[in-house]
């Protein structure tokens, strides 16, 4: 099968589904990887095919190179596709995201950002303004390997990220039997980090990062092709610290329930959705600009 080519969109709404195999934006069946695929900015919705990936590779094809630097974007991966990445036996590709709204789902036993069914993560970057909700299919990591896939490399500098992973897949790192990879946040840098379980880390763990018992996540995807989000829900389940030179942000369609527990917030919150349920410590500066809390 071919490589998906080149491919950029600077503007406007795309909206793109894929065939048996294919990726929706991407490669089609047979062995292809998803050629070099760059969003800048407009809106882009795009789902998967039986064994194809939202935006990447289609069947056993790997992602290729993909660049996400502004604008909305929402990928659902068909049966056994990555949201974000691979299709099936497909491993991630090169995916860097520095920028912009990016909601996945990955499809049953497809990583949410990473390899399809049987597939790495690949080499996956996280920085800058930046807000990423991913949620893994079943077995499959939000961010990282599909089912029996080691997690990839995957660096998280800057933003906000939201990881959950499916049943016996990571948060962030490998799915069910596959090897965690490596995670790193690069320094200094400061992400706010949401993730129902996190491996492979190569550094101690700093404030603004919650997991395993610290919180539930629960995400539930729209409806292709007319969603523009679906719901992401964060409850905490201990106090949470936003560090200095930290931003929380907070987009439309996620709530963050303290659950009667603290948030101190040491560096900046811009909520557009809720955050409610618990009593919040602003510092000095009060950086705390949108929706107050209630």
């Amino acid at each position: 099968g071919g490589n998906g080519g080149v491919i950029t969109i600077n503007g406007g709404t795309v909206k793109a589904e894929g065939g048996e195999g294919g990726a929706g934006i991407g490669s089609g069946t047979g062995g292809g990887d998803g050629g070099n695929i760059t969003i800048n900015g407009g809106t882009v919705i795009a789902h998967g095919g039986t064994d194809g990936a939202g935006i990447g590779g289609g069947t056993h094809g790997n992602g290729g190179n993909i660049s996400i630097n502004g604008g909305t974007v929402i990928a659902q991966g068909g049966e056994r596709g990555a949201g974000i990445g691979g299709g099936t036996s497909g491993a991630g590709g090169e995916i860097t995201i520095t920028g912009g709204t990016v909601n996945v789902q990955g499809g049953n036993e497809g990583a949410g950002i990473g390899g399809g069914e049987g597939g790495n993560g690949g080499t996956i970057s996280i920085s800058g303004d930046v807000v990423v909700a991913a949620q893994g299919g079943s077995n499959s990591a939000g961010i990282g390997g599909g089912t029996h896939g080691n997690g990839g490399n995957i660096s998280i500098g800057d933003g906000t990220v939201v990881a959950q992973g499916g049943s016996d897949g990571a948060g962030i790192g490998g799915g069910y039997s596959g090897p965690p990879g490596t995670f790193n946040i690069p320094t200094p840098s400061w992400p706010i980090i949401f993730a129902s379980s996190i491996q492979g880390g190569t550094g101690t763990m700093q404030d603004g990062i919650a997991t395993n018992g610290d919180l539930v996540i629960t995400i539930t995807p729209g409806t292709f092709p007319d969603n523009l989000f679906g719901n992401i829900m964060v409850k905490l389940q201990n106090f949470f610290t936003v560090p200095p030179g930290a931003t929380l942000t907070i987009r439309s369609n996620m709530t963050l329930d303290l659950n009667s527990h603290p948030l101190i917030n040491d560096g900046t919150v811009d909520n557009q959705g809720s955050v409610s349920g618990g009593i919040v410590y602003n510092d000095d500066n009060n950086n705390w600009t949108g929706n107050q809390p209630q």
